[in-house]
């Protein structure tokens, strides 16, 4: 009886918020006082991954650094900042994609899995290194909803070659493709996937859908499944288009031949849009969670010429193609809030957008061939900070992370629009706020690094402590022209606004005060009141840096779940 009058709750709480007519509403307000006081709610969740998306690339985050005008406009990220909250202070657990993604799915910092991260399709997938990492999905699922996973992988899994063996070389053309592979997001939590194994840059350059390939033409299969990829590839963009500059990521790299980057984000908008359609239709009483890894803004950057019929992207932003693809990128977000909207679930839906790292290509003041144009203009994408992708540099792994729950108004809003918190956080505690939504005991060597970010978002009171005393961070564990040589494997730890830096060997390499020097521009590490402070952070890290080292944060129990105010029982469907 209690689960079908929370139900009845939920459908009467969406028609109340729909409907205008007097007496439908108060004969809506009598049933739903028959229904008093229903379970916490369960909300649908979208998690949206931009790929190498700087802390300053947002126009709310521009506008916070600089006090002007976004140069790059991103209209519906800047509304879902304004009607939600948005978090300065938020970080990648590392500043390179991979080893981020296994702590985006799982709540664990990078070295519980393979700590410098799985990028070949064929390794072992980094969801079963070490031990079986539960991913958010299975986390979800557990809890009654149906999961989506769309976008880039980069975890690894089990391919098989033509004899159909695992296959873990690196020769992919051996791979037949005609066969689903394991380990991928259907074997780890999630009901339906539609995934590029390691996005745009590739190899392989395939799409995936519930593990099987999906080829962009049925005359693409063939010679043992798919062709070569690299004539078709770049002959489409042409030789003076960035992506021609692949070289060896591209010659040799096998998957479908009519591979084309430029359609991946209209692609996955699509497909995104199609799963909350079907879901709202066949499954209107059953949350859902939709984990969305965009491939922008990362390398090659290929916007396309139209995002829909008659929306322009390529040229639009007059500042070259990155910025295209981070208007790109904003055009993906707002179809998905457009279908929430639409289908009457945005009031219901909680919404976090981030980013795997920070901003790639350049340093403030710095800038690289086919960035310079941006600097020029006023957009710096890392928000004035210091460094870039695969650095350990405030650049390299500091990122937006805005978070929406409700429509955007006072009374129809779990979190309460327009909030700004400088909480220190980490893009790993979004799972540890899943496991305190849905009142989920958190297994003892699962999410071993994430906190739950429930109370900030209600609006509740600063917490007494802070929710990581510190952070562990890494910055790229390969050079590949990104970082110099004694910058590779560099690692920090974060505590307060003290953060102390490592190079590869494990050497204190700086020490820096974010709160008086948030560009770190002074190495204080020599100073001889410092020593102490040096001393407890290499111990406190040396405690922390291993796979099986302790949890940094606290194992979230059911009995500490978060009670939810009233106006978030009209915000979601009930459980």
């Amino acid at each position: 009886m209690r689960r079908s009058c929370d139900r009845v709750h939920a459908k009467l709480q969406r028609v109340l918020h729909r409907t205008r007519a007097a007496g439908l509403r108060i004969a809506i307000a009598l049933a739903l006082s028959a229904c008093a006081d229903p379970a916490p709610p369960r909300p649908n969740v979208v998690f949206v991954l931009a790929d190498d998306l700087g802390y300053g690339d947002i126009g709310v985050y521009h506008e916070d650094q600089t006090g002007r005008p976004p140069v790059v406009p991103t209209p519906n990220l800047d509304s879902l900042a304004r009607a939600g909250m948005r978090f300065r202070d938020a970080h990648s657990p590392a500043a390179v994609c991979a080893p981020s993604r296994f702590s985006a799915l799982t709540g664990s910092n990078p070295q519980r899995s393979r700590i410098w991260g799985t990028w070949r399709a064929t390794q072992e997938s980094a969801l079963i290194q070490r031990w079986r990492h539960r991913s958010v999905g299975e986390l979800l699922q557990r809890a009654g909803y149906r999961t989506a996973f769309l976008g880039k992988l980069h975890l690894g899994g089990d391919f098989r070659d033509q004899r159909g063996a695992v296959y873990r070389g690196r020769d992919l053309s051996q791979l037949d493709l005609e066969q689903p592979f394991a380990h991928g997001p259907r074997e780890h939590g999630f009901d339906y996937s539609f995934v590029s194994p390691d996005g745009i840059q590739g190899p392989l350059y395939a799409w995936f859908e519930n593990d099987r390939w999906a080829p962009l033409s049925e005359a693409a299969r063939g010679l043992h499944g798919a062709r070569f990829a690299e004539r078709s590839r770049l002959e489409s963009l042409g030789a003076g288009h960035p992506a021609a500059r692949a070289g060896p990521l591209v010659r040799g790299a096998h998957g479908d031949s009519n591979w084309d980057p430029r359609i991946a984000g209209p692609l996955l908008a699509r497909k995104a849009v199609a799963f909350v359609e079907d879901h709202a239709e066949r499954f209107p009483d059953q949350p859902f969670l939709l984990y969305y890894a965009s491939q922008a803004l990362h390398w090659p950057t290929t916007p396309p010429a139209e995002f829909a019929p008659g929306v322009a992207v390529a040229g639009r932003s007059g500042l070259g193609a990155r910025s295209d693809m981070l208007i790109e990128l904003d055009l993906q977000v707002g179809a998905i809030l457009d279908a929430l909207e639409r289908l009457g679930l945005a009031r219901e839906t909680l919404i976090f957008v981030t980013s795997d790292n920070g901003a790639w290509g350049f340093e403030a003041g710095a800038p690289q061939p086919g960035l310079r144009s941006e600097i020029e203009a006023g957009h710096d994408a890392t928000g004035g900070l210091r460094g870039r992708k695969a650095t350990i540099w405030e650049g390299g792994h500091r990122v937006p992370l805005i978070a929406r729950w409700g429509d955007g108004s006072a009374a129809g809003s779990c979190i309460p629009p327009g909030r700004v918190s400088d909480e220190l956080v980490s893009l790993n505690d979004w799972v540890a706020t899943l496991y305190d939504l849905t009142g989920q005991e958190m297994e003892e060597m699962q999410a071993m690094d994430a906190a739950s970010l429930v109370p900030l978002l209600l609006g509740s009171a600063a917490p007494a402590l802070p929710l990581h005393p510190f952070l562990i961070l890494q910055g790229g564990g390969a050079s590949g022209g990104l970082v110099p040589k004694r910058e590779i494997r560099s690692r920090a730890i974060r505590a307060g606004s003290w953060v102390l830096t490592l190079d590869g060997e494990g050497e204190t390499s700086g020490l820096y005060d974010l709160a008086s020097d948030p560009r770190q521009e002074r190495d204080r590490r020599l100073e001889p009141e410092q020593r102490e402070r040096v001393r407890r952070l290499r111990a406190l890290f040396a405690h922390h840096d291993g796979p099986r080292d302790a949890r940094s944060t606290q194992r979230f129990e059911a009995a500490r779940r978060t009670p939810l105010p009233a106006r978030c029982r009209g915000s979601a469907a009930a459980g």
